[in-house]
């Protein structure tokens, strides 16, 4: 009896260590990528083993075309009989953590976008569709957020923003697990099967840094295009005030993005009529200087640093 007890112990802390604290996100909610065409996931507990599928659905179609497939061995809290049921479902009903889960997705041309937690690692995978019917695939690894215990190192998370901007997407993510790794944070353009991560050089003797607050953009009732509107205004008056702006030369505004870790923090992207094929940033926000809420509005330089794909390194415009 007290082996049997040790070795409920041992067997209960090692389940215990390796149980998620958070809640998935609903995997019946489909992300809607056209007008007919949605992305879901879908997963199935069977004879010992987790399901999980990335489904690709038309409207008025019965059948899916399923994107990925994946089987996993159930935790051993399953297999246990004598360990109390509400103990075994505490301890199973996170195991969510060892299978993917659909963070976002978007669709633009013949492309889809598709962000996922899976193999421990915040993903990009990206699909190419060439004929409509077919496709290829490659991914992205963003962040790897490392084993260890849930109860030691938190849960993961995994938030990710997309915005069109002209001919490109831009994507503001976090990823992080908060008590095991360094978070990782950053801002990426993506152009069809190309993927980039800007980064912001903050030093540069061309920035900016000039305190400012825009009220105007404030509150949960400003729609976007009315914010786009008001930095673009703001832009201009700051552009010719610090004589940034080329004589009748005049400002596009493509848009913004706000950082996944700070949403009163603006990605403003943009681009003057002297300058086509060069998108500019300004960085918009506040700051705490002794306890003191600051604002800035700081034009900056970047670079853009191109990522290697972990798998499947192909380039269907070369084919």
């Amino acid at each position: 009896m007290k082996n049997r007890i040790i070795l409920f112990c041992i067997i209960l802390n090692s389940l215990i260590m390796s149980a998620q604290e958070e809640k998935p996100r609903d995997i019946n909610n489909p992300i809607s990528l056209s007008e007919n065409l949605s992305i879901y996931e879908e997963t199935e507990t069977k004879d010992g083993f987790i399901y999980w599928k990335l489904h690709l659905k038309k409207e008025g179609e019965k059948k899916t075309k399923i994107l990925e497939d994946y089987k996993r061995e159930m935790e051993m809290a399953d297999k246990i009989d004598y360990i109390p049921k509400d103990v075994v479902d505490l301890l199973n009903q996170d195991n969510y953590m060892f299978y993917p889960q659909l963070i976002n997705a978007y669709k633009k041309g013949k492309y889809i976008y598709v962000f996922l937690y899976k193999d421990r690692k915040a993903m990009l995978d990206i699909y190419y569709f060439r004929d409509g019917v077919n496709f290829e695939k490659t991914g992205y690894s963003l962040h790897r957020m490392g084993g260890g215990s849930v109860m030691n190192f938190g849960g993961y998370v995994y938030s990710v923003d997309i915005q069109e901007m002209g001919n490109s997407l831009y994507v503001s993510y976090h990823a992080t697990r908060d008590l095991l790794d360094s978070r990782s944070k950053g801002i990426l353009r993506i152009k069809d099967g190309d993927v980039s991560k800007i980064e912001i050089k903050e030093d540069s003797e061309k920035t900016i840094f000039y305190p400012y607050r825009i009220k105007e953009v404030e509150g949960k009732e400003v729609s976007r295009k009315e914010k786009e509107k008001i930095f673009h205004q703001e832009l201009m008056k700051q552009l010719e005030e610090k004589n940034l702006l080329v004589r009748k030369d005049f400002l596009e505004t493509y848009g913004y993005i706000n950082e996944q870790m700070n949403h009163r923090i603006y990605y403003i992207f943009y681009k003057t009529s002297n300058t086509e094929k060069t998108m500019k940033l300004a960085k918009y926000g506040r700051y705490f200087i002794n306890s003191r809420a600051n604002f800035y509005l700081m034009f900056a330089d970047y670079i853009e640093q191109p990522l290697l794909p972990e798998y499947s390194r192909w380039n269907p415009k070369k084919q």
